[in-house]
């Protein structure tokens, strides 16, 4: 079963749907021992200084600033039905402290607006203003070592792996997790641009669903309003982008609670030709950009009224 995880709101934190829907996820659910604070510390780190929190009609998603005047994020975070982008103004982002207003959403060309395992729940999002006093978060160009630890950052809802959700989505916080396998050695339907995680209790290896059954310092799983979150992952000397929180899943075994403990997780995977796509669209320093600048016009038409 996969969760869909809408847009979070004060009054709605998750809605949990059969068959092949999936949704809006995050990444603050933490085991039973380790605690809030610790959570919104390891998200405060420079490293994660990018995390950004986009607002969309009440609703909170989440992203990951990657160039001064670009955000990366999960498609499903910026378009409706069909895949099509939501208005820009009904968009805000926040980065550092800092409020921008969102000039073009460029959605990933394979997203049709449900197709979650396919692999490609990716869009970026133009800024109004770029953002100069963080440093964009550096990209993972090649393979993701699986089994190496992660740092999972978002602004989602906040609980504990036995209990599941206790506290709604707006403040950034950051969990630990491991790519345990890719999503095809798995479910042989699901994408090879998928990565999976489980969330695994510290005493027992009963939730574990695939990979090493020993949990993290931090370990925790995405919930509502982390979609488009970032996983980090340490390679020499420096954090980089790994993955897009995407959804997770139940498998037939169950969890300890919603998004608890035996949650599955899926990261879109952003290198290869993720990263090709992404390069396409945003200019790089000096070059004219002619192609990223026709995408971002497109885009921004389909979003008149």
């Amino acid at each position: 079963m996969l969760n869909k995880l809408p847009m979070a709101s004060p009054t709605l934190i998750t809605v949990l749907l059969l068959g092949s829907t999936a949704g809006w996820a995050a990444a603050s659910v933490i085991r039973d021992d380790a605690g809030d604070a610790a959570a919104r510390a390891l998200a405060a780190q420079p490293a994660f200084a990018g995390s950004v929190r986009l607002s969309i009609a009440g609703g909170i998603g989440s992203g990951t600033l990657i160039a001064p005047g670009w955000v990366l994020t999960a498609a499903h975070v910026v378009t409706g039905s069909g895949g099509a982008p939501l208005s820009l103004a009904s968009i805000s982002v926040s980065i550092n402290g800092e409020s921008r207003g969102v000039t073009a959403i460029a959605v990933h060309p394979g997203w049709t607006g449900s197709n979650f395992t396919a692999g490609t729940d990716l869009a970026l999002v133009q800024l109004t203003a770029p953002v100069t006093s963080v440093t964009p978060a550096a990209r993972l160009s090649g393979a993701v070592p699986l089994g190496s630890e992660l740092v999972l950052t978002g602004y989602g809802a906040f609980g504990f792996g036995s209990i599941g959700l206790i506290d709604p989505p707006g403040t950034l916080r950051a969990v630990t997790n491991t790519f345990d396998a890719p999503a095809s050695s798995v479910y042989p339907s699901w994408s090879s641009s998928l990565a999976l995680m489980d969330f695994d209790a510290p005493a027992t290896s009963v939730f574990n669903r695939f990979g090493s059954t020993d949990a993290t310092a931090m370990e925790g799983s995405p919930a509502t309003g982390d979609s488009g979150g970032g996983s980090f992952v340490l390679m020499g000397g420096s954090w980089l982008l790994a993955g897009v929180h995407s959804f997770t899943f139940t498998t037939g075994a169950g969890a300890a609670a919603p998004f608890g403990y035996g949650t599955g997780a899926a990261d879109v995977l952003i290198g290869g030709a993720h990263a090709a796509w992404i390069d396409s669209v945003i200019p790089t320093p000096g070059a004219t950009g002619a192609l990223a600048l026709g995408i971002a016009l497109a885009a921004r038409r389909r979003n008149r009224p």
